[in-house]
């Protein structure tokens, strides 16, 4: 047996994700410019990086209640996906949980992150999002309860369509 030893295959961030329905309508977040990130002006999910000590389901609260000032409940996972990134230069992959939740209280807030918005299921599929979140989020948005797993490979921030691998559990 072979052990890896490039340190690229141990570089994981964990990262936890809600999409929020209140009422008919999700609560989503339109990324600033000046953030640090790969996507802006795209629509997200509220979430953010798993902190030490912590578990993905403490951090989709936590990070919730950051970027929005409300909270959560009946939050359910509906996706572990992992996106791998095969760039020029050695990059963490990402292993992103992927909650859904009802909004339970709190006033929707100004967020440093983005645009906090309110939109209804077709205008949220209209916006623009990652590709990987697309698949996520079509399922996501349908009446199955399964758990999504999937693979997502990107290459120098290219997403690679005929690289992804998705299955559903249980």
């Amino acid at each position: 047996m072979t052990l890896k030893t490039d340190l690229r295959f141990h570089q994981i961030k964990l990262i936890a994700n809600v999409l929020i329905k209140k009422d008919d309508k999700y609560i989503v977040i339109e990324k600033n410019f000046h953030k640090q990130t790969e996507s802006p002006k795209m629509i997200h999910a509220l979430g953010g990086h798993v902190d030490h000590g912590e578990n993905p389901l403490e951090t989709a609260k936590r990070e919730v209640f950051e970027e929005s000032d409300i909270h959560i409940k009946n939050i359910q996972l509906r996706a572990v996906v992992t996106e791998i990134k095969e760039n020029s230069k050695p990059t963490p992959d990402w292993t992103i949980f992927h909650f859904i939740a009802d909004y339970d209280t709190g006033e929707i807030n100004e967020s440093t992150e983005g645009k906090l918005l309110l939109l209804s299921q077709t205008d949220l599929l209209k916006k623009p999002i990652l590709e990987s979140f697309s698949y996520v989020l079509k399922h996501m948005l349908s009446k199955d309860k399964k758990i999504m797993f999937a693979s997502f490979y990107y290459k120098n921030n290219k997403f690679i369509d005929n690289k992804k691998k998705i299955e559903f559990t249980s």
